[in-house]
């Protein structure tokens, strides 16, 4: 990436520090990678099969977190895990910066008015990914200090299902019981250069990808198939919807959000590396 710019929009920036980290990342994830190719008999060598893999494996490292435990953080930005309609709830106790003002104090943009608070609010993609990528940390906790932004699992695999369908994957949000992952439907080549469709099982808050394969005429089933839960058809329906694909398109990212983001990954590269 260019040091020296002054801004990308949302989309280009995630594009961009894919690209940029593919070199590194791709030394850590290549036996892993190699394995792959070899259980589903895909050929390791065709760019699309490499990049559907690097790519989801990167952006997972990049959002996820490694349990659905209050204020733990994991993955490359060490976004914590708040749950949410609980009570007491968590989130309750967050407080925004600079002032440290509570989050119950503030009231709800107009767009959550139906919410009682700022601590309140479902955080739709826009929300979460525009506060990822500010300036300066927004909220405090004492349990894990300044901080980004925040989410459950259901509010990480909306940002996380958004982004994605902005780059043109096919994806989806399923729930069991109370918990919510991603899927999203890939076609790969194999050696003898056949089409195989795999689905790649992605779980943003246990850290976790697996995958499935899947025939043709089971697309139409695997679309439709959320899984069950009260809230699973609004968590797909908000993570799609033309409204939220616009305004995660329209969040800039500032120079100074490059560097710390590209800090981060450094980082996490440099761990990964020195632990093998």
């Amino acid at each position: 990436m260019n040091a020296h710019a002054q801004s990308y929009d949302s989309v280009t920036f995630f594009q961009n520090i894919y690209e940029k980290s593919l070199p590194e990342y791709r030394i850590i994830k290549q036996k892993e990678f190699k394995q792959f190719c070899q259980h589903y008999n895909l050929n390791d060598k065709l760019p699309n099969n490499q990049k559907q893999f690097y790519q989801l494996c990167f952006y997972h490292d990049l959002f996820t977190g490694v349990s659905a435990s209050n204020y733990i953080k994991g993955g490359i930005l060490q976004i914590p895990y708040f749950w949410h309609w609980v009570n007491p709830n968590p989130r309750h106790e967050i407080k925004s910066l600079p002032k440290s003002n509570p989050l119950t104090s503030i009231s709800p943009p107009k767009a959550f008015s139906k919410y009682k608070t700022f601590a309140d609010i479902d955080r739709v993609p826009s929300l979460y990914l525009s506060d990822l990528l500010t300036v300066n940390p927004k909220y405090y906790h004492p349990e894990c200090g300044k901080f980004y932004t925040f989410g459950w699992c259901s509010e990480r695999e909306m940002a996380f299902n958004t982004l994605l369908t902005l780059m043109n994957y096919e994806c989806k949000i399923k729930q069991e019981g109370i918990h919510t992952w991603s899927e999203i439907w890939l076609t790969f080549t194999s050696q003898s250069n056949h089409k195989i469709n795999l689905i790649a099982i992605i779980d943003n808050t246990f850290d976790t990808i697996n995958w499935k394969k899947s025939l043709p005429k089971s697309k139409t089933k695997w679309k439709n198939d959320y899984g069950s839960g009260n809230q699973i058809r609004w968590y797909n329906n908000i993570a799609k919807s033309e409204k939220q694909k616009r305004k995660v398109g329209d969040i800039m990212v500032h120079n100074e959000v490059v560097k710390r983001i590209e800090n981060n990954i450094k980082t996490w590269l440099n761990h990964k590396g020195e632990n093998g």
